[in-house]
């Protein structure tokens, strides 16, 4: 397994695909897995500001990095999309928790309401 299809791995796979039947050991790869994901350098794919961006919200979510990029998801393309397109897109690229997208998504808000206030204040050039 390379690297790109490590992080890509879901539960099934691991069970059917690679063999591993009991599902305590499926806990602990998963486990392993997502570590390796929060922890992984993601600067050369885009700078790292997806990840940076994701772990500002909870250091867990860096997990979501790979899954994003991968889905052209990165968080300047996050701040151009309406909230709606956003959920929408955050399920497809594999964020299975409501909890989660709906918490990316209100930090997608607030990152983009702060840039307008930001513009708003800022000195005339």
């Amino acid at each position: 397994v390379d690297g790109d299809i490590l992080l890509t791995l879901t539960d099934a796979n691991i069970k059917e695909d690679i063999g591993i039947k009991n599902g305590i050991l499926r806990k602990r790869f998963m486990r392993e897995l997502k570590s390796l994901k929060t922890n992984a350098d993601y600067s050369c794919s885009d700078s790292g500001n997806t990840s940076n961006f994701l772990a500002k919200i909870s250091p867990e979510f860096r997990s979501y990095t790979y899954n994003l990029i991968s889905h052209d998801l990165t968080y300047d393309y996050m701040l151009r999309l309406d909230p709606i397109s956003l959920e929408d897109m955050l399920k497809y690229a594999g964020i299975e928790s409501s909890i989660h997208r709906h918490k990316i998504v209100e930090a997608i808000v607030s990152e983009d309401e702060d840039s307008v206030v930001d513009s708003l204040y800022s000195e005339p050039a």
